[in-house]
């Protein structure tokens, strides 16, 4: 087993940084907890020599390579017109969080993200949540989980730079390696978030499989989602999903 290495960040503000990942916070196998801050104008961009991986995290990057259930909890914080801007490699999106795991699960409670963007790969305008490529030791059908609740997603955007398929104007979820990512959202808004890029997939929410995972979850209720825009699912596009949607409004 690995240290159980701890980030905690309270009342903080961070602006105009830039990195390649997670232009605010870059965290590796290391438990991240975030309250009351604010993320704005952070960018990931290229750095010439990421090969398959693109920029990730707009504002941060987290990610777990073993499956020990570790817990990331992100509460009461905004984000604001934070971006990655690379379109190349085969990984990378989340124009403000980029979240990859091996067992672990992220819990986001009382945020808002706002005018986030990505030309990413994997899209995400405002989070990227997959399951780490590089993962060892989980057994077949464990899962990866998000949790979003009582937050605000409002114009964010996967940008016509990015590939044809990309996806999740606002939130893109991918299993892969034998894996179940499971995403929860409850009592939550997604409001005028768009994926600009030309085959893309859900305006607010895409989940995707690849690489021979079983399935993917989605659970939503009680939330409500209205004015999303993308060439297929204008709010949710789903592929090998378990869906479920409860007492929700979807509306144009």
């Amino acid at each position: 087993n690995l240290p159980d290495y701890t980030l905690t960040l309270q009342s903080m503000e961070f602006s105009e940084n830039e990195s390649s990942w997670g232009a605010a916070v870059h965290a590796f196998n290391t438990i991240v907890n975030i309250e009351d801050s604010l993320f704005f104008d952070n960018l990931a961009a290229p750095d010439g020599v990421s090969g398959d991986y693109s920029a990730q995290g707009g504002a941060i990057n987290i990610t777990e390579s073993r499956d020990e259930g570790v817990i990331h909890t992100i509460t009461g914080s905004t984000f604001i017109n934070n971006q990655t801007t690379e379109s190349t490699g085969l990984y990378g999106g989340g124009g403000a969080i980029a979240y990859a795991s091996y067992g672990g699960r992220l819990n986001i409670y009382d945020s808002v993200f706002d005018s986030n963007q990505t030309a990413g790969p994997q899209g995400g305008g405002a989070i990227l949540a997959k399951i780490y490529e590089g993962g060892f030791g989980a057994d077949f059908g464990e899962s990866t989980d998000v949790r979003i609740e009582s937050s605000l997603f409002l114009n964010n955007e996967v940008t016509d730079q990015a590939n044809a398929t990309a996806g999740g104007g606002a939130i893109s979820g991918i299993s892969s390696n034998g894996m179940n990512l499971r995403t929860t959202i409850y009592l939550s808004t997604l409001m005028n978030n768009s994926v600009a890029s030309t085959s893309g997939t859900g305006g607010a929410i895409s989940s995707t499989v690849l690489n021979g995972s079983p399935s993917n979850t989605l659970n939503v209720a009680e939330s409500t989602f209205s004015g999303n825009h993308a060439f297929s699912g204008g709010a949710i596009a789903t592929n090998a999903t378990y869906s479920t949607i409860l007492t929700s409004t979807i509306t144009l």
